[in-house]
Parts: structure tokens; sequence; C-alpha cells
């Protein structure tokens, strides 16, 4: 129902780490974000910032599939063809966190205390759900969708990609949608956007599908 797509994420992490340093301790102090740092690995078992540029990869998605079976099930996951060792921690940590698994750590190693870790060729997804990992990793996603390619332009080149399947989500959650707004939004398709460029100028293309 939604998704965006980032290219070269690591990469762009990496060069604006130098600046986004500087404005963090700028605003909690040096001090204070080298122990929040340090705090950060300890509880996450990687080393930052490092490690998250090898977990993001040259392609880096959040996909959101709406809700699950059970309605407090959120279907999200992650998308990413880096680093699956670290990938893997990040789900053994959020599974720590979160309270949920096994906690002799006994088991399936890819279902990390409610984070399914899944392999899709040479990507891998991450997911709330082992459902909806599974239906991430084996479909063909949204690029042959009419849709996604109704809503968005120069997929190809783009550097992030972000597309909102409007009329899925009136759908799912008509319940949660007021009378007047389901009525204003009835004749949308999807919302689509892409950002291109060659590091000196960038475009940025959206575009609003109707049915």
């Amino acid at each position: 129902m939604a998704a965006v797509t980032v290219a070269n994420a690591g990469e762009q992490l990496k060069a604006g780490w130098p600046e986004l340093e500087k404005s963090l301790k700028a605003i909690a102090g040096d001090q204070e974000f080298a122990d929040g740092l340090a705090q950060a690995q300890d509880a996450l078992g990687i080393q930052l910032p490092d490690d998250v540029y090898a977990a993001l990869g040259s392609q880096f998605s959040v996909a959101f599939g709406g809700m699950g079976a059970d309605q407090g099930d959120l279907k999200i996951a992650v998308v990413s063809n880096g680093d699956k060792a670290v990938l893997q921690k990040l789900a053994d940590a959020g599974g720590a966190v979160t309270g949920l698994g096994d906690p002799t750590g006994a088991g399936d190693p890819t279902d990390a205390g409610g984070l399914t870790l899944k392999s899709a060729g040479d990507r891998t997804v991450l997911s709330l759900t082992e459902g909806y990992a599974d239906e991430v990793a084996s479909g063909s996603g949204l690029g042959d969708t009419t849709g996604f390619k109704d809503a968005v332009k120069d997929v190809d080149k783009a550097q992030v990609v972000g597309y909102v399947d409007i009329a899925g989500l009136l759908a799912a959650f008509k319940d949660e949608v007021g009378t007047d707004e389901a009525e204003n939004f009835s004749g949308l398709s999807a919302l689509g956007f892409s950002v291109t460029g060659d590091g000196a100028s960038s475009d940025f293309s959206l575009r609003l599908s109707t049915k």
C-alpha cells in the first residue's frame, strides 16, 4: 500500500554523517552524544555508524502492506541488499527490546523475537511478522503493477522513489476514514514521487493518478 526506496542509502548516509554528527552534538552536547552512541552500540550489538552503512546497502526500501489478519499486526517490512549479518544483529536486538521470542535463543535463527528475517535472492527482508516477510520475499514487487507505473516516473534512474496506493488505503481503512474524506478521495488512485539527479542538481517528480 505504500513504499519508499532509496538507492545507495549507505553511501548517502556515510557522506552526510559528518554534518549529521555535528548537528547532533550541537543539540545534545559532545559527551552526551558519545554516551548515547555507546549505549546504542551496546543495545544493538553493532558498530555505529559503519554497520548502519553496511546494512543499508545500495538499495534500501521500507514497505507498508496494511494490517494483518490480527488487526494488532502491522504489515511493515524493510528490504535491503546490505550486509545480512548486520541485519541479523538488528533483528536480534529488536526481538530483545520487544521482549518477545525464546529467551534461551533456541529455535529458528531467522525468527528473532517477533522480527523475522528472510532471504530473497541478493536481498534480505526484515519484518514484524513472518507472514508479511514471506509475502514480500516471494512477491514480484510493485514495479510491474499498473498503479505504480502510472504514479512513478523515471524509476530506473531515480535516487529516491515513493508510492502510496490511495485507493487501497481507503478500502483497507474504510471504517476509520470519515464519510467526507472518503468521498473527497474516492476518485484518486495513487500518489508517487521520484528524485533523480547527477549530484550537482536534482529533479523532483510528483504524480497523482486517478481511477
